[in-house]
């Protein structure tokens, strides 16, 4: 399988549609999901530096929301 972006983490790379289509594991035409991240990276890109702050100030949030409640039930903590 084609590696795009190969010098980013493995959680940031990017698997184009066309990649799997060229080794025939996907029929990409039937495929929906891709359609949605290619709306999601479009928006991504129209972010500001101030949209893109308050997105992960939201995403901490969560997470030690997560924690505090996993804390709270005597569970092991996710993040």
């Amino acid at each position: 399988m084609i590696e795009p972006n190969a010098d980013k983490p493995y959680s940031n790379r990017m698997v184009m549609p066309r990649d799997l289509e060229t080794e025939g594991r996907l029929p990409v035409e039937a495929e929906p999901t891709f359609e949605l991240f290619a709306t999601w990276m479009e928006q991504d890109s129209k972010m500001t530096e101030d949209d893109i702050e308050a997105e992960m100030m939201s995403w901490e949030n969560f997470k030690d929301n997560i924690n505090a409640e996993r804390d709270r039930a005597g569970a092991r903590r996710v993040f």
